[in-house]
């Protein structure tokens, strides 16, 4: 949460601590955002968790999740740090 907060002030230029009032409405927005998630997985996952039990099986179950997690991570790896690791490279050229 903390990094949503936080890239949210530098797209809009809001300076922390100079209208507390909106910082307080941005937490609390964020935190319901967040909180919304949550719940939402909460409810959503044990559903189609079983819907796929039920039509392919443990085993496959358990490689389907597998591949989406080391997905997830490549993603993660390509989108979050790539770019800065590129970046260093133009850097020191």
């Amino acid at each position: 949460m903390p990094e949503a907060i936080e890239s949210f002030q530098m797209k809009y230029k809001i300076i922390e601590g100079f209208d507390q009032a909106l910082d307080n409405k941005l937490n609390d927005c964020v935190s319901g955002f967040y909180n919304q998630l949550t719940s939402l997985s909460a409810f959503v996952g044990p559903i189609i968790g079983g819907a796929l039990f039920d039509s392919v099986g443990w085993r496959a179950l358990l490689n389907y999740l597998m591949l989406v997690n080391a997905g997830f991570a490549l993603f993660l790896i390509i989108f979050n740090c790539g770019p800065n690791v590129f970046k260093k490279e133009a850097l020191k050229q």
